[in-house]
C-alpha cells in the first residue's frame, strides 16, 4: 500500500502525460516458474484512487463534446492512458507510451476522481468499479484484462449520464501494443434523439436502460 503516488514520476518521457498523486494497494499471489506462470495463477486485489489529476494532451469534455458535431468517438488510446496508464506497473507490460505520447493533441482535462479497483482471478484482471469524472462527464470502463498476454477481453469504454446509462460506448480490443476498436463507437437511443424529445423523457430514463456504471464515481457527483 503506498498513500502518495506520484504519476508523473513513475510515467515520465519528454513530457508527462498525466500528472497528480493516487492512492494505491496492491494484494495478489501466484504461484510458478517464471513470470509468465506467476501472472497466469496470479489472484488477488488492486486498487488506485486519486482526485485532482491532470491529463496533458487531452481535453476529454472537448473530445466528448465534438461527437455531437463529428459523430466521430475515438476513446482508444484514451482508454490506454486513463486505466492502463496507472496501472501499468502492476498489470501490464506491454503499454506502448511513445505511441501514445505521438498520438496526443493539444489541451488538458481534469480529472476531479479517479476509481479504479480490479480483482485478479487466475490471471485475468476484471474491472470492479473503474471510471473517472471530469467537470461535465463520467466516462466508466467494463472488462478483463488478460494478464499474460497484456490483452483486453470483452472491453468497453462509455461515457455515463447520471444514472450510469451508456450515452456513447466504444469496444476496445487487442493488446495494449495493439489497440483498436472492433466497432464503430455507438450512441444511445435518448443520446439520438431530439433534445425536446429527450427533455420529455428524461424522468424515466434510469427505468429504461440497464446500468453500464453503478459505482462510486456517480455517487460522487
Amino acid at each position: 500500500t503506498a498513500s502518495r503516488v506520484d504519476l508523473g514520476r513513475i510515467f515520465s518521457g519528454e513530457e508527462p502525460y498525466v500528472s497528480g498523486t493516487v492512492r494505491a494497494s496492491v494484494e495478489a499471489e501466484g504461484t510458478g516458474r517464471g513470470l509468465s506462470a506467476i501472472l497466469g495463477t496470479a489472484r488477488g486485489r488492486v486498487s488506485i484512487r486519486g482526485q485532482h489529476l491532470s491529463i496533458h494532451g487531452w481535453d476529454v469534455d472537448q473530445l466528448i463534446d465534438d461527437y455531437n458535431r463529428t459523430q466521430k468517438f475515438d476513446l482508444i488510446d484514451l482508454g490506454a492512458v486513463v486505466v492502463a496508464g496507472p496501472l501499468g506497473p502492476l498489470l501490464t507490460r506491454g503499454l506502448d507510451i511513445a505511441r501514445l505520447y505521438g498520438g496526443m493533441g493539444h489541451g488538458e482535462s481534469e480529472i476531479r476522481k479517479l476509481v479504479s479497483d480490479w480483482e485478479i482471478v487466475d490471471g485475468i484482471a476484471t474491472a470492479q468499479d473503474v471510471a473517472f469524472s471530469t467537470a461535465k462527464n463520467t466516462v466508466a470502463f467494463r472488462g478483463d484484462v488478460n494478464l499474460v498476454d497484456d490483452s483486453l477481453e470483452n472491453f468497453f469504454v462509455a461515457t455515463v449520464d447520471q444514472h450510469g446509462c451508456a450515452q456513447v460506448k466504444q469496444q476496445i480490443a487487442g493488446s495494449f501494443a495493439h489497440l483498436h476498436a472492433p466497432g464503430l463507437a455507438s450512441k444511445s437511443l435518448l443520446g439520438a434523439i431530439g433534445s425536446a424529445v429527450r427533455g420529455a423523457l428524461s424522468l424515466g430514463q434510469s427505468d429504461r436502460c440497464e446500468p453500464f456504471y453503478t459505482g462510486s464515481v456517480l455517487e460522487a457527483r
